[in-house]
């Protein structure tokens, strides 16, 4: 609740209760509070999956691109060690569909380097703005990073401007 010398914080959870002079929305792209404090969300915004499998994929970074792998968008395998084991960090960012289109791109990566065995589990799926929300402020509130709409569309990146606008 915004209160006209605080917030307070209701609900359950360990938060419930809390109050504060003012409160900062870093709750990512998330929008529900941004649609209850009236800052409203962004006007375009891309889908993106990501995954982290134990895989022996690409020697080195692969960038996929073109409308039937992520339209709107490019895909990615990043191959990384981790605990001396090989590990590949799969993702995609587009339009539409990112779900789809992930497991299109897994299945066309297994194929490709004879992993075709068992399926990956399902990817994080997120969307990313493309732009600020209308408002990024209000009476004691401020959105910052994603909450506020605020990441590089180019790839997705947000710690940056995540920091930038805490600060």
């Amino acid at each position: 609740a915004i209160l006209p010398d605080r917030v307070r914080v209701d609900g359950d959870g360990e938060a419930a209760g809390v109050e504060a002079r003012a409160c900062v929305l870093a709750c990512g792209a998330s929008y529900r509070f941004n649609r209850a404090l009236g800052l409203g969300v962004p006007r375009a915004y891309v889908q993106s999956a990501q995954l982290e499998v134990p895989f022996d994929g690409p020697a080195m970074v692969e960038v996929y691109l073109g409308r039937r792998v992520a339209p709107g968008g490019f895909a990615w395998a990043v191959p990384f060690l981790r605990g001396g084991r090989p590990f590949t960090r799969v993702g995609l960012m587009c339009e539409d569909n990112a779900l789809a289109r992930f497991a299109d791109l897994g299945a066309s990566l297994r194929r490709r380097f004879g992993a075709e065995g068992e399926p990956w589990p399902a990817p994080r799926v997120k969307i990313l703005p493309l732009g600020p929300v209308p408002r990024t402020w209000g009476p004691r509130i401020l959105a910052v990073g994603d909450a506020a709409g605020l990441v590089k569309p180019t790839t997705g990146g947000g710690i940056y401007y995540g920091l930038v606008s805490g600060d």
